[in-house]
């Protein structure tokens, strides 16, 4: 098929002069950040249109579409050989519905209930055009979200501008060029630039959320960590630029904004559920332990990030919570916490909401005493009559939820006191409060020990215990890794049990079971440096893909062969409330094959990420955890290998240095004389590495090429920039 240039000239030039206005007007009425968030992308003026259009409404409301006639240079050319429907919708929309434009000012953005509840006219011709849209355009959705980024770019919303996005531009021209006169479909295009488009995607789809008062959208807000992690190493691979401040203040003001409220227990530590509230004030009182695992995983990032001790305590209280109230006695870790207690001890049966975290004001006065109670309810808003004002079922009348309403020097400032004097009688008020409530009915306790929530808080208590340096929390990290391994893991057979409660380990276990638990004996390895965690691991890897892995289509199935109970496997791609065992297993994967140099590892999470390639294209938001594989699976990662005795203050000095910087791609092995052999045998590299001066050596590589050795530890803090 001959191309006609002077027809794409013309086109092209037409969307790009039109796009550029729409550019030029997003630029000048752009906001600050809170402002930007909360309107989507930014503009005004043009507001946020035909996302709904083009997925059929998938994502929630339209956050991430411009109402301007033109997807930018490379999707208008895209649009001219595939989607030529697309060249008339924009401006027949605003024809047919003078009123969109008015709204779009006005508003800013608009949602498909909009136009199918007759907003804008006739509902019927919306619903039509509407229909014919998402039959028209949903083959070239992928093609047409690479343009939605050359627009979001252009914008400013990832900081490079328009000129930041020309490479961008041109390389999608020359594609649909390329496309158009070879006679290629749309999926053919894909299969050629898959990577690239997923990359680009993921940002517009997943960073691109409103966000107030911290969190992402309206009530009620549950913590997601899954989204934090992307956002996180979004924001470490971006360096620098608009696009890197974004992703990660979202994710900093988000953390906190929760500790800040009610959501999380200001007196004992640990998070509550979600908030059904917008401020993160009232919450679900439930406490679950793949939240306070995946939360304390995110602060110790948030302080690494920001070397802010606030992030830091907040992990630490975590932690402290999980020791005292959810830790059995031989280590491993209980499920959850109801969220009803009883109210009156007198009357055991009947129980409400929140009963056990809950005060009155005169509760408060009594057991604190002056003059620290009026300075404690100050401090965390504690009112005469209670601070619930909104409680449609009565169960908080005349209690307050504990939050900090203002801050230590705040409320030394307003009672004319020292900061100093006025925090020391707080914290005592704290604990008096504490000792108080310890003498209440406690919520029900689940003492379930699940293989999987136990992984990750093996994997948060790993690392909180070598980025804070707290001891406590690596021993508690390893007193539970080893309560599995010995009472649900069968170390012949290779495989791993479910749940564990009273003496009694039973259920096969699931995918998410040895993802979570690979993954934790993972980090356990890269903080103790003990090599049979490192080997388990490796054991666990292939039975995992010997009982789960499809390998004919890539990813893994939920749950092993043979289960007549069953109708179907299914592969579970949703990284909510905890990672999907997919997404786990994807990254595990990818940090074996680089401890390892194993083929087989990096072809099963090659395949993986393959099998759920549309599903990151479609709904990246949906899939965030996956994300964080397909991106370390793009990086080059660090192979950071120190040789030298772990119990020296040299190699603890490193290690100190590692642990105190985000680095997420990179895997930390430790070569001592007793480990060489058995981490030889995985990376002959290692075979040579001795230490120099006697002295515990750092060797920073990529791709198993070593930089020059250094023992010294400034150099060591270079290399590793």
């Amino acid at each position: 098929m001959d191309l006609n240039w002077t027809a794409l000239t013309v086109f092209i030039l037409l969307f790009g002069f039109i796009t550029w206005l729409g550019f030029a007007a997003a630029h000048w009425r752009r906001g600050d950040l809170e402002q930007l968030h909360e309107w989507g992308l930014g503009g005004r003026r043009f507001g946020t249109l035909i996302t709904w259009f083009l997925l059929g409404g998938d994502i929630y409301t339209a956050y991430t579409f411009i109402a301007v006639p033109a997807l930018a240079f490379g999707a208008g050319a895209l649009a001219f050989f595939a989607v030529p429907y697309t060249i008339i919708i924009y401006p027949l929309l605003f024809i047919v519905f003078p009123r969109l434009w008015y709204v779009c000012r006005k508003h800013g953005y608009v949602t498909a209930a909009d136009f199918v509840n007759g907003r804008f006219g006739n509902r019927w011709l919306a619903l039509a055009i509407t229909i014919t849209g998402i039959v028209a355009t949903m083959p070239y959705i992928a093609l047409q979200l690479v343009g939605l980024q050359v627009v979001i770019g252009a914008m400013g919303v990832t900081g490079e501008g328009f000129a930041g996005d020309i490479p961008l531009i041109i390389a999608f021209v020359i594609l649909a060029a390329f496309t158009y006169s070879s006679g290629l479909r749309a999926p053919a295009a894909i299969a050629v630039v898959k990577d690239l488009l997923i990359y680009v995607t993921a940002f517009a789809a997943v960073v691109i959320v409103p966000i107030k008062l911290g969190g992402f959208g309206a009530a009620p807000k549950f913590p997601r960590p899954v989204a934090h992690n992307f956002l996180l190493r979004y924001s470490a691979r971006a360096h620098q630029g608009t696009q890197h401040e974004e992703a990660r203040d979202m994710v900093l003001a988000t953390l906190r904004a929760m500790a800040k409220g009610g959501m999380n227990d200001q007196l004992g530590g640990g998070f509550h559920r979600y908030s059904v509230d917008e401020r993160w004030f009232v919450p679900h009182f439930e406490k679950m332990l793949y939240d306070q695992a995946q939360l304390a995983i995110s602060y110790l990032e948030a302080y690494q990030i920001t070397h802010d001790a606030f992030f830091a305590s907040i992990a630490r209280r975590i932690f402290d919570y999980v020791l005292r109230d959810m830790t059995d006695k031989d280590g491993g870790f209980y499920s959850a916490e109801d969220a009803d207690s009883v109210i009156d001890p007198a009357k055991p049966g009947v129980k409400g909401e929140g009963a056990f975290y809950v005060w009155s004001r005169a509760e408060i006065e009594h057991i604190v005493g002056e003059p620290a109670a009026p300075w404690f309810s100050y401090r965390y808003g504690v009112e005469p009559h209670g601070n619930v004002e909104h409680d449609p079922q009565n169960e908080f009348t005349g209690k307050n939820i504990l939050y900090e309403a203002h801050t230590v020097e705040e409320t030394a400032g307003h009672f004319g006191k020292p900061t100093e004097e006025v925090g020391k009688a707080l914290t005592a008020a704290a604990d008096k409060l504490m000792a108080a409530r310890s003498k209440r009915v406690r919520p029900h306790l689940d003492d379930k020990v699940l293989t999987a929530w136990n992984g990750l808080m093996i994997s948060a208590f790993s690392k909180g215990g070598a980025i804070l340096a707290e001891p406590r929390y690596s021993a508690a990290a390893v007193r539970s890794a080893e309560f599995i391994l010995h009472r649900m893991y069968d170390a012949k057979t290779g495989l791993l049990l479910r749940r564990y409660r009273q003496q009694d380990a039973a259920i096969p276990g699931f995918l998410d079971d040895y993802a979570l638990f690979t993954q934790a004996l993972l980090d356990l390895y890269e903080t103790q440096f003990d090599t049979r965690y490192l080997q388990t691991a490796i054991r666990l890897a292939e039975k995992q893909s010997a009982l789960f892995e499809d390998h004919q289509h890539g990813g893994f199935f939920s749950t092993a062969p043979g289960d007549t109970s069953l109708v179907m496997r299914m592969k579970e791609d949703y990284d909510g409330a905890e990672p999907s065992g997919n997404s786990i297993a994807a990254v595990n994967l990818l940090r074996l094959a680089q401890m390892t140099d194993r083929k087989d590892f990096r072809d099963s999470a090659g395949k993986t990420l393959s099998a759920f390639a549309s599903r990151i294209m479609g709904m990246p938001s949906a899939v965030p955890q996956m994300l964080v594989a397909f991106t370390f699976s793009l990086a080059k990662p660090k192979q950071i290998i120190l040789v030298g005795d772990r119990s020296s203050a040299e190699t603890a000095e490193m290690l100190g240095i590692l642990h105190a910087r985000f680095l997420p791609d990179r895997i930390v092995m430790l070569v001592d004389e007793p480990a060489r052999k058995t981490l030889a045998g995985y990376l002959s590299v290692i075979e040579t590495m001795t230490r120099l001066h006697g002295k515990t050596t750092a060797y920073v590589c990529e791709n198993y090429t070593c930089k020059l050795p250094t023992a010294d530890a400034a150099k060591f803090t270079e290399l590793l920039q």
